[in-house]
């Protein structure tokens, strides 16, 4: 999984995190982006998957599963 390392600078900045701590830490902030995409990726697949498989004659609609999950 790619993450641009310019879309993390803004994220850092814009949550309030000193340019220096950043520019110093980028690498780890990095991992943390990409580790957060990876456990919410999973999350979906398995909403997704538990929504496909669902029996119930009252499904509901798949938007509105993975609204509810976040």
């Amino acid at each position: 999984m790619k993450v641009p390392i310019k879309s993390i600078l803004t994220m850092a900045v814009e949550s309030g995190l000193p340019d220096s701590l950043v520019e110093r830490h980028i690498d780890s902030l990095a991992e943390l982006v990409i580790r957060a995409r990876q456990k919410e990726r999973a999350h979906c697949q398995n909403s997704i998957r538990k929504w496909y498989f669902d029996k119930s004659l009252n499904k509901a609609q798949l938007f509105e599963i993975l609204e509810d999950n976040k």
